[in-house]
């Protein structure tokens, strides 16, 4: 799995690069079945102080967005790896639970039948 921390309007530092990574890394070993190509983490500073953070996961099937904002860069963080990690629980429990499903119209109606 590729990390890519990039910010917009200021530079980041090695220690924010690898407490983002490792927060990424820690993400994605409750989810080892996972076929993850990369991870994009886009970090932008405002105006107004305020942090804002994106993480692009390129998962098998899809692309996941996840945002945070908060005053701080850290907290930005927490809350967008937080997002990431409801919309993973959400991929796995629709892709990786497929007997959980409901049955096709044509079952149901021969079983009535």
């Amino acid at each position: 799995m590729q990390i890519i921390v990039t910010g917009r309007h200021f530079e980041v530092t090695d220690l924010i690069r690898s407490n983002t990574a490792d927060k990424i890394e820690a993400l994605f070993t409750y989810y080892p079945t996972l076929k993850v190509s990369s991870v994009r983490v886009t970090m932008e500073i405002e105006k107004n102080h305020q942090a804002k953070v994106s993480i692009c996961a390129a998962v098998k099937k899809q692309q996941m967005v996840s945002e945070g904002a908060a005053l701080d860069l850290y907290k930005a963080i927490d809350e967008a790896v937080d997002h990431l990690k409801v919309q993973l629980d959400k991929y796995v429990d629709k892709y990786k639970h497929p007997a959980e499903a409901t049955p096709p119209v044509r079952e149901v109606a021969v079983a009535d039948a």
